[in-house]
């Protein structure tokens, strides 16, 4: 049996889905797909082949068009759109060539987080595209195809549309390969094309096979109510990919339902960290020892949506090789132990566990872990208990302290690569609030364009980013594009004097860097025209940018209370804290880290 089941929500206070011109041309209709898709915001960097397009796009006042400062950074705030929207789609528009070859290192990275990202580059006219002509932004006259043969690595589909008369099937069908496997796509659209008439479009749709109650679901549900009867010390593990299709209420009633100790892999805080059940991070050899012992003891691990890179597993300890012992669930299979494989849709399944009577609560590991817990205190949690002096140096206890203070319930917590990686476990996330950080593709200096893309997902409420002053000189750009848009997030740029988390790795010349004033980043910014333009087109300055944020550089546990002071009073306003840490403060975890991963 298949169920019809139209992709994306009508946006809120949207009373038609549709608000542009008609008749329909080929620019119209993907802009109402990309309205149809529940997609408000999309970034854009322009180029001449896509001008024509974004001149459509901007035809629909319910679409919020967002120039970014390059296409690297315009993917990496599309990737942090898509993790944080209430759609889970992100749409970036590039120019042809350079502009997709630039901004396939981050759709490579939205890839390893089965992220919803559509790329829409454009493209040269049919006819200049089908000579053996040289093309400018092209890498030579038979380079023409680079980059869709780039992305066919990175994406579900990438494709180039050439025909007339199946344009719209061809762009309808790449968007469904985005939707019903949850990857990026790229689709290129030559200039003639853009304004080719074309019907007006069918709601997009997808057909889901109805599994609730196919063999495989109850084979899959009866196989693990057998082994959940059997294990002594149960627990559940969640990992990063259980958001595809899971919510933390979802979770958090799973987690209730079984009774045992609930763990998260580190990139996927996806349950309410206030349950009685949650036991923090499993992150072998790096951190929560407690928990790590009641994994290591337990006689069987339900994991859910699970990922065992190397750095998910240091210190050649992979716990996905415990077959024995672990009942993996993705989103459209169950692995047992024994190898079998059940073709399964999660939440069915979860739903199916949850009225299962022949599951019963078992809170032996839950207990267990409390035990460890009382008595194991790390190094680290116990120096964020000493109290600090107005006079002293800010430490990293000392930030994380502050960062707490102003973290609010809804609000997302952004970690880019690196020591904050660590330093934000220390952080306890309140109720519905966010964490993002991509550990698999581990992209430094992707926070802070994500932060971008995070924080017009949620406007409502803050994004918190952590980064290190390396990864901001990376992307540093985009700071203008959020000053600019009047934008609030809290950025804390952690000023240790070079790539830390490299040298305790292997150190050399190599890891250390220009010092910047990152304070004094957001004046250079946010600068007033040099002369007035009537043009039209041009933003208006005359409302003041450098109203809209405030920096500061601090050194000192006063200066930081101020600052945080600043951030709860004027939360409108940009944030941009450059916290002076000493290059040797760091927390235990980055220096384990050192230890696993030194080539010396």
């Amino acid at each position: 049996m298949i169920i019809d089941d139209v992709y994306g929500q009508e946006p809120s206070g949207v009373e038609h889905l549709e608000s542009v011109p008609r008749p329909y041309n080929v620019g119209r209709h993907i802009a109402h797909r990309i309205e149809e898709l529940g997609v408000q915001d999309f970034f854009v960097v322009p180029g001449d082949s896509n001008l024509h397009l974004l001149d459509h796009l901007l035809e629909n006042k319910n679409l919020n068009m967002v120039g970014c400062c390059n296409e690297l950074n315009a993917g990496y705030a599309a990737d942090g759109y898509a993790r944080t929207s209430n759609a889970q789609i992100a749409v970036v528009v590039v120019p042809y060539g350079v502009g997709g070859l630039s901004i396939l290192n981050a759709i490579a990275g939205a890839r390893s987080e089965n992220l919803k990202v559509i790329v829409i580059s454009g493209c040269p006219k049919l006819s200049l595209i089908s000579e053996p002509n040289l093309l400018h932004h092209s890498s030579g006259s038979d380079g023409k195809e680079v980059a869709l043969h780039a992305f066919d690595q990175v994406t579900a589909k990438s494709l180039r549309v050439t025909s007339t008369e199946s344009v719209q099937d061809a762009i309808d069908e790449a968007l469904k390969e985005c939707l019903d496997r949850s990857l990026p796509v790229y689709i290129e659209i030559p200039e003639d094309l853009v304004q080719v008439p074309c019907l007006e479009p069918t709601p997009l749709r997808k057909g889901i096979t109805a599994i609730s109650i196919s063999r495989d679901i109850n084979s899959a549900l009866s196989s693990i109510e057998h082994a959940w009867s059997l294990a002594k010390r149960p627990v559940l593990l969640i990992g990063p990919q259980a958001c595809v299709n899971l919510s933390r209420t979802d979770i958090d009633l799973l987690a209730s339902r079984l009774g045992c100790a609930v763990l998260v892999q580190p990139d996927a805080r996806l349950m309410t960290e206030t349950h009685p059940q949650f036991c923090g991070t499993f992150w072998p050899n790096i951190l929560n020892h407690p928990g790590e012992r009641v994994m290591s003891e337990s006689d069987l691990w339900l994991v859910i949506g699970g990922r065992w890179s190397d750095l998910h597993c240091l210190g050649n300890v992979d716990p996905s090789k415990k077959k024995s012992q672990v009942i993996e669930l993705k989103s459209d299979l169950v692995r047992f132990p024994e190898r079998s494989e059940y073709k399964v849709d999660l939440q069915v399944l979860i739903q199916e566990l949850l009225s299962s009577e022949k599951i019963q609560r078992n809170d032996s590991s839950l207990r267990a872990y409390r035990e460890y817990q009382d008595s194991s205190v790390p190094t680290f949690e116990a120096a964020q208990d000493h109290p600090d002096h107005p006079g002293d140096p800010i430490t990293l206890p000392s930030v994380l302290r502050g960062i707490q203070t102003i973290f609010h319930e809804g609000d997302t917590l952004v970690a880019d690569a690196g020591e904050t990686w660590f330093t934000s476990q220390h952080i306890r996330l309140p109720t519905s609030a966010s964490y993002q950080v991509q550990i698999v593709y581990a992209s430094i200096g992707w926070g802070l364009p994500a932060t971008l893309g995070c924080q017009l997902a949620r406007p409502r409420n803050r994004s918190i980013l952590m980064i290190g002053d390396g990864a901001m000189q990376m992307t540093a750009q985009e700071l203008s594009t959020m000053i600019h848009l009047k934008l609030n997030p809290v950025i804390f740029v952690f000023n240790n004097l070079g790539y830390r988390t490299e040298t305790v790795i292997h150190d050399g010349p190599y890891n250390y860097i220009s010092n910047w004033n990152y304070a004094g980043l957001g004046s250079s910014l946010s600068a007033q025209p040099h002369a007035e333009n009537n043009n039209s087109f041009l933003p208006d300055h005359s409302s003041g940018e450098d109203d809209a944020f405030f920096t500061r550089q601090i050194r000192t546990c006063a200066e930081l209370d101020s600052a945080l002071q600043q951030v709860e009073e004027e939360y409108w306003k940009l944030a941009l804290l450059e916290c002076c840490i000493h290059p040797d403060d760091m927390t235990d975890e980055l220096r384990e880290l050192g230890k696993k991963m030194s080539h010396d």
